[in-house]
């Protein structure tokens, strides 16, 4: 067996055999923590969860926000704040923003006047929360 000849089974020998070696170790992970080990998804029990907020600086996102802002309310953990900042949208952002504030619990609404730049609205969001992470 030439040199080129092993070479060039080795490419289409190797990438074939560890994608079924990829396979396998996924089937074995599905079974051994999917399938037969009980939900994770339940919160341990404790007497203080910290506070978690989102922050979620928006600028023209009228079409998405609102569905957004509902996946990050309806997050099972019992201590969470979302403080969305609209950073001076052109669109409808702003009034969505304060639509969504007053209809859901979690949600705060920030509004800048112009558009400053994400990292800014990072930053307004994080002066306005209290939380730990």
């Amino acid at each position: 067996m030439t040199i080129s000849r092993f070479i060039s089974e080795f490419t289409f020998i190797y990438p074939v055999l560890m994608a079924y070696v990829w396979m396998g170790g996924t089937l074995i992970f599905l079974l051994a923590r999917e399938v037969f080990e009980p939900s994770r998804a339940e919160l341990p029990v404790r007497e203080h969860y910290p506070r978690v907020a989102f922050l979620v600086p928006c600028y023209n996102e009228e079409d998405h926000i609102e569905e957004t802002l509902g996946y990050l309310e309806a997050q099972t953990y019992p201590n969470v704040e979302i403080v969305a900042v609209n950073d001076g949208s052109s669109d409808r952002t702003g009034d969505i923003l304060d639509h969504c504030a007053q209809k859901l619990s979690r949600v705060r609404s920030i509004q800048l006047v112009r558009n400053q730049g994400k990292a800014t609205a990072f930053r307004v969001a994080h002066a306005a929360t209290d939380a730990e992470y």
